[in-house]
This record gives C-alpha cells, structure tokens and sequence, in this order.
C-alpha cells in the first residue's frame, strides 16, 4: 500500500524516512488487528488506516495514529519517537 505522499504529494508532503514509519505503522496495524488489510486509495487518501488505530487500546492508539498520519510534517518523526511513543503508559 502506498502512503499518502506518494498518491499526493503536493498535497500531503514531500518523499523522506517517514514513509517507512507510515508502512510500520500499516504493519502494527494489521498485527494489532489480527487480520490483514487492504486499503483502496481512496481510503489511505481519506485516512482510514489513522481512523482504525484510533480504536485501539492505549498506547498503540496514540502511536499508530501518529504513524499514519496523512501529512508527513505531522507524522512521528523517527523509530526511535515510535519506539518512545509505543512504550509511553497510558
């Protein structure tokens, strides 16, 4: 599934490391979920995947939320934020 940036980037910011904490944080979806997902680009546009990972329990509610972020400016910044962000007590 592609993040948002790459369908559009002048919209949702430009290509950098944050889309590989967008794709982690798709993979910590689908594991908190217990089931795989797919995403029509429409929805990954819409942000279905944030809106599903604020459903969870916390933390991962609020970790997976920022990781899938649409706009790269505001998405967790590196692994180690998610890392910290994952860890954080309720």
């Amino acid at each position: 599934m592609l993040p948002p940036e790459v369908l559009d980037p002048d919209t949702f910011g430009p290509l950098d490391h944050r889309i590989d904490i967008y794709h982690v944080g798709l993979l910590l979806l689908q594991i908190a979920l217990s089931k795989e997902l797919r995403f029509a680009k429409e929805e990954i546009l819409g942000g279905t995947p944030r809106e599903l990972a604020l459903g969870l329990p916390t933390p991962y509610s609020f970790a997976l939320e920022k990781a899938l972020r649409r706009h790269v400016e505001y998405r967790t910044a590196s692994a180690m934020e998610l890392w910290r962000d994952l860890h954080t007590p309720a």
